[in-house]
């Protein structure tokens, strides 16, 4: 995984506007601890770059959260259909991806005029 964590200066600027906790000495400690973080968003629960990958697991077993018809397991009627359902986290961006599970979500779905026609 690939980190930047951009110039020293803006950190600065923005604490000196009044933006408490923000300046890069402030904000270095998580940097480093990021950059040294190893595991998946299934390993650790949560991580603030990981943007919720993986934190609404798609699957058959007993970790997964939402089955592959993207339905949350104990909820009737709800689905999810972005990338928090990815089972880990891809090495690559996610857009195509979350782009491809919304479709897939979308083919799930039940034809509106379909469905007027029938009711």
């Amino acid at each position: 995984m690939l980190f930047v964590r951009g110039n020293k200066k803006n950190y600065d600027d923005w604490a000196s506007a009044g933006c408490k906790g923000w300046s890069f000495a402030e904000v270095l400690p998580s940097f480093k601890r990021m950059e040294d973080w190893e595991g998946g968003a299934s390993e650790l629960g949560h991580h603030p770059l990981l943007r919720g990958r993986g934190s609404c697991r798609m699957g058959i077993d007993e970790r997964a959260v939402v089955d592959p018809a993207l339905r949350v397991l104990g909820v009737d009627g709800l689905r999810v259909a972005d990338a928090s359902i990815m089972p880990s986290v891809t090495g690559g961006n996610t857009n195509a991806p979350a782009m491809m599970i919304g479709e897939h979500c979308a083919g799930l779905m039940p034809d509106p005029v379909s469905a007027s026609a029938e009711g």
